[in-house]
């Protein structure tokens, strides 16, 4: 019944979305598409990301969504959120002043992602379109040397994520002495001059930075 129920809410958000629509790509998308994926520093990769047409962006999403499916990494549900998403993932949402963004729908389809992907998952699939760099993740090492490294390399740099929308779990990485788990901070410079390009497709300000707690690590 439980199941019926969840299938019958995706099911919903998709007849709810806008008509299918069959985005023309042309070499010169592909170019400018490809472009912007081969980059791998995060805030050049968004700025990038933010000079593409909209029918542009709704391609490199798709594109990555269906990535992600390939994978084969995800249970039923998860697929079933993923392709979801493929059916609202169009031109229209990434236009300024798109109403999408706080639509019941949205809103509806965002409590699923959240209740059946671990914040990991989630970052991995809504949150980025290519592999962190390394110097945006953590690392696994007995090193104590190593571990005061990474935590130098992963202090908040810059307006990162959207308070409202956390996706700085992928930033978390555990040592033997160590466990940095991150969480989203709004601060008052990036509320008033962090710009945009962050939370669910890069769609949303960029008003906080991903802050570290540290807890004791479980030895080895």
């Amino acid at each position: 019944m439980k199941r019926k129920l969840f299938l019958g809410v995706i099911l919903a958000i998709a007849i709810s979305a806008c008509n299918k629509e069959d985005i023309a790509t042309t070499k010169e998308s592909l170019d400018r598409i490809n472009s912007v994926l081969s980059i791998t520093e995060l805030s050049s990769q968004k700025t990038a990301f933010s000079l593409l047409s909209s029918k542009e962006k709704a391609l490199l999403w798709r594109r990555h969504l269906n990535e992600e499916i390939e994978r084969g990494s995800y249970n039923k549900e998860q697929v079933q959120i993923i392709k979801s998403a493929l059916t609202f993932t169009k031109a229209e949402i990434f236009e300024q002043g798109s109403k999408f963004w706080i639509s019941n729908n949205f809103e509806i389809w965002k409590v699923l992602v959240s209740k059946n992907f671990d914040k990991h998952q989630k970052a991995t699939v809504f949150g980025q379109i290519s592999a962190p760099s390394v110097t945006s993740v953590g690392k696994i090492t007995t090193n104590s040397t190593t571990e005061k490294v990474v935590i130098n390399l992963i202090e908040p740099s810059g307006c990162e994520c959207n308070s409202g929308q956390d996706f700085c779990g992928d930033k978390d990485w555990f040592s033997c002495s160590v466990i940095a788990s991150y969480h989203c901070g709004a601060t008052q410079m990036c509320t008033t001059s962090g710009g945009t390009g962050c939370g669910f497709f890069w769609s949303f300000s960029c008003d906080g930075k991903c802050f570290p707690t540290y807890t004791p690590g479980l030895g080895c």
